[in-house]
């Protein structure tokens, strides 16, 4: 069981959040596969194309926007959580401390800025300091930048425009 969380953003503000609690380490595989589907406009659309591209299960996945949600576990009402967090993009709502060994912040459009600024904190056994988040996607092609935290316990820093 691995949790993953990817974070679609239209306009520097999260449009799409993807959250799971088993495969998530395909998070970056799935969140490139999503950029490149920009037709996917609906918490629907893009639930059934995560499914298929193999992140989570029918079990635990759950995608959601500003309004809506969708999962086909019976979740009853989302926890609160997931609604209070859905503008952080490197939030976990599955846990109230937010960590996640698998967060993908994935730009939707042309020219948007990195969410993150250069470095992170990072809390771990030797304390917290301080690592720099490294962009893993920058295409023209799709002009998206994507940046992944590989740490359990990492915190992004207040983000900001390069």
């Amino acid at each position: 069981m691995t949790n993953g969380v990817i974070s679609l953003l239209r306009g520097g503000q999260v449009e799409f959040k993807i959250v799971c609690g088993c495969r998530g380490d395909r998070a970056m595989q799935v969140a490139k596969a999503l950029l490149a589907r920009p037709e996917l406009v609906t918490c629907e659309e893009i639930y059934d194309a995560v499914l298929e591209l193999g992140l989570g299960c029918m079990d635990c996945l759950i995608v959601l926007d500003a309004q809506q949600y969708h999962a086909e576990s019976r979740i009853g009402e989302l926890p609160v959580l997931y609604r209070t967090t859905f503008a952080n993009p490197w939030f976990n709502p599955r846990w109230e401390f937010g960590a996640s060994p698998y967060v993908v912040v994935a730009a939707r459009e042309l020219g948007e800025p990195p969410l993150c600024a250069s470095t992170c904190r990072v809390r771990g056994e030797l304390g917290e300091g301080r690592k720099p988040c490294e962009p893993l996607v920058a295409s023209e092609e799709l002009g998206v930048l994507c940046f992944m935290l590989h740490e359990e316990d990492s915190v992004c820093s207040t983000p900001t425009r390069s």
